[in-house]
């Protein structure tokens, strides 16, 4: 890595010294990520030609593991999860549809779930790369987007109807016991946080692993909210 010219657009050295500008799908800060000379891996874009990169940034060496910093796989991961029953926090599904409207006001969810116990459960997913002392922390930067998304899922909540609510956390990070909202970060959204939680929204870590280009499953991680 060299440097971060905006928040989705990076140079990198490639393997022959030759500098690289490449696409980076995660606005966050990444700073214990991003930083010169750390290593990162890239893929070639398959995009059409109205791209102004060739690449794309995928991952970034995080110590002792690579750690998947592109947003853009969050969907297919999540989906991966959520058909395979074995690992998925929600079990068996009977449908599911992706990119739906909140019941409750104009944000987006990931996904809309259908469940076995003929009930619903709105879904937004969320990924995280940030870790310390054991932890995996979420977010790495203040998040509006990420308050209002959990203020909405409350409201379902806690609404006198039989509709559910959750967040399923993605955690790259590896060697961590649990995830803690990062309250130093963003005080509202781990107040926000706690009171989804308090209030019935389903919250669940999925840890995994990125080894030899392929994205596994590696355990449940429990969140905590002090």
């Amino acid at each position: 890595f060299i440097e971060r010219e905006n928040r989705f657009v990076c140079t990198v050295e490639l393997d022959d010294g030759t500098p690289e500008r490449v696409h980076l799908a995660d606005p966050g800060r990444l700073k214990e990520l991003l930083y010169p000379g750390n290593g990162v891996l890239i893929q070639r874009a398959t995009g059409g030609t109205e791209r102004k990169t060739r690449f794309s940034l995928v991952s970034a060496w995080g110590g002792d593991s690579w750690i998947l910093i592109n947003t853009a796989f969050h969907r297919r991961i999540a989906t991966a999860v959520l058909e395979d029953p074995t690992i998925s926090p929600f079990g068996s599904l009977v449908s599911y549809r992706a990119e739906v409207t909140s019941p409750v006001g104009r944000s987006r969810f990931d996904f809309r779930l259908d469940l076995e116990d003929s009930t619903v459960l709105w879904l937004e997913v969320k990924g995280c790369t940030l870790s310390a002392d054991g932890r995996a922390l979420f977010p790495d930067a203040p998040t509006e987007r990420g308050r209002r998304h959990l203020r909405e899922l409350t409201e379902i909540a806690l609404a006198p109807c039989v509709d559910k609510a959750g967040v399923m956390f993605l955690i790259f990070v590896q060697n961590v016991e649990y995830l803690a909202p990062n309250r130093e970060t963003d005080s509202e959204f781990a107040d926000a946080l706690v009171d989804a939680i308090t209030s019935g929204v389903e919250v669940h870590g999925i840890g995994l692993e990125l080894r030899n280009g392929i994205i596994q499953f590696a355990s449940a991680i429990p969140v905590l909210t002090d």
